[in-house]
């Protein structure tokens, strides 16, 4: 298996994870005999999560990167990974589901904003 087709399939299989787990996660978290919760907030995040590495490995397949397939990542990665944690978390934030507290709406739309500054501060130096 080369580099390429090993980094395709890990697109696939975080893309998968993240479609499902953004899109259902009450019913993916039935199906996986997880713990039910009041809230899918964690496994929306979680999602979040996969979704941002699945478009972070699409960069570097895609030949963003400019080291090649051995480099990793690179700051391309990084950026979307960063940008999209930022989106998901302010989505989240404005159309639900929200932290269960105050303060956890404040920390995830800090953590949100972060990321979002942190973005657009490496794009200014790629």
């Amino acid at each position: 298996m080369t580099p390429s087709n090993l980094l395709s399939l890990e697109v696939l299989v975080h893309g998968w994870a993240a479609l499902l787990l953004l899109a259902m996660p009450g019913l993916l978290m039935r199906l996986l005999g997880w713990p039910p919760d009041v809230s899918t907030f964690w496994a929306r995040l979680v999602g979040a999560l996969q979704a941002a590495l699945a478009l972070a490995m699409l960069t570097t397949l895609m030949g963003w990167s400019k080291d090649g397939l051995s480099a990793g990542m690179g700051l391309a990665g990084i950026i979307v990974v960063n940008l999209t944690m930022a989106f998901v978390l302010f989505t989240m934030l404005f159309l639900g589901p929200h932290a269960p507290t105050r303060r956890g709406r404040f920390a995830v739309g800090t953590v949100a904003g972060l990321l979002l500054l942190l973005a657009l501060v490496e794009i200014a130096y790629v």
